[in-house]
């Protein structure tokens, strides 16, 4: 069994991938092929299928590929729930804002008005059969961004686990799957849930576990400061302007990287009190949540699971 790494870029993003393994770097040689395949699937380019339903927007339907349809299947399900701030339809606002460009601004109250009806996720709609999406209305854009990392990574750990590779450590732009036993006597991964701002006495909080999926969304680390005034690039589906939230970071911990998307996209504009409550009631479904006054809370089954390193 040998042990291997390797970085690779997908979408732009850094992807850093450890694998122990018969044959690791053969291993890493067909992750590199499927990553090719899953860039054309679900960019935004021009030429891409995604790109290509954007383009078509209020024209025709578009057959997409099975993978790229389920995403966006799934994407509108959770775009729809009550409260929701996912909303896979929300590029327009987002290209108004632009926040993270050097273009950034704040727009007016009657431009995000325009917009939102571009916005809305019950104007896609889906051909089960044809594998077909329509978007209703001239100017709508899809934006899987906020989905597709947790989702090609359930595809590359579901690929690993069918060759019954030993154990792996994906780092996802930051997002950490952690696969089969680490090296520490109890074969157990320690995974930081903490920024280095948010400390005890000099120590970060870590997680101890395994098949696990760590997704994180870090309100601040794209804004746009005006005023001495930060907006998040996050923004609320409802109101089109950034959230407002006493959290400066959100981490939701589960055995599918694209549960931790969804929630943690989900939840993100929600109070503590009332993620911590919905997060206790799913099965299976762990947060830290990190306050603006770096302070850490967590989910109650990750009571036995933290420590201080």
């Amino acid at each position: 069994m040998s042990q291997a790494k390797r970085q690779f870029y997908f979408l732009d993003k850094v992807l850093n991938i450890m694998i122990e393994t018969m044959n690791a770097e053969l291993v890493l040689d067909e992750l590199a092929a499927r990553l090719k395949i899953y860039e054309q699937r679900f960019s935004q380019t021009a030429t891409s299928q995604l790109g290509t339903l954007n383009h078509q927007s209020g024209a025709k339907a578009i057959t997409v590929d099975r993978q790229l349809y389920e995403l966006i299947k799934l994407g509108k399900y959770h775009s729809l729930k009550q409260a929701s701030n996912l909303n896979i339809a929300i590029a327009p606002l987002t290209q108004l804002w632009r926040i993270g460009q050097p273009d950034a601004r704040i727009p007016s109250a009657e431009e995000i008005q325009a917009t939102l009806p571009l916005t809305n996720p019950e104007q896609i709609v889906l051909d089960d059969n044809q594998s077909a999406v329509f978007l209703t209305q001239p100017g709508m854009v899809l934006d899987l961004s906020s989905l597709v990392k947790g989702y090609v990574t359930d595809l590359l750990v579901s690929y690993l686990n069918s060759i019954n590779v030993h154990a792996a450590l994906i780092d996802f732009d930051g997002n950490m799957t952690v696969l089969g036993p680490s090296r520490q006597v109890d074969q157990q991964w320690r995974v930081p849930v903490s920024p280095a701002m948010a400390i005890n006495q000099g120590k970060r909080a870590m997680v101890s576990t395994t098949n696990r999926s760590f997704i994180t969304r870090q309100i601040y680390k794209r804004a746009l400061v005006k005023q001495q005034r930060a907006y998040s690039y996050f923004l609320d589906p409802q109101t089109g302007r950034p959230i407002e939230t006493d959290l400066t970071s959100l981490t939701i911990i589960s055995p599918q990287a694209i549960d931790g998307e969804v929630w943690s996209l989900r939840l993100l504009n929600q109070s503590i009190d009332h993620i911590l409550a919905i997060v206790n009631q799913q099965p299976n479904l762990e947060a830290v949540l990190i306050d603006d006054e770096d302070d850490i809370i967590y989910s109650d089954g990750l009571t036995e699971l933290i420590n201080w390193q």
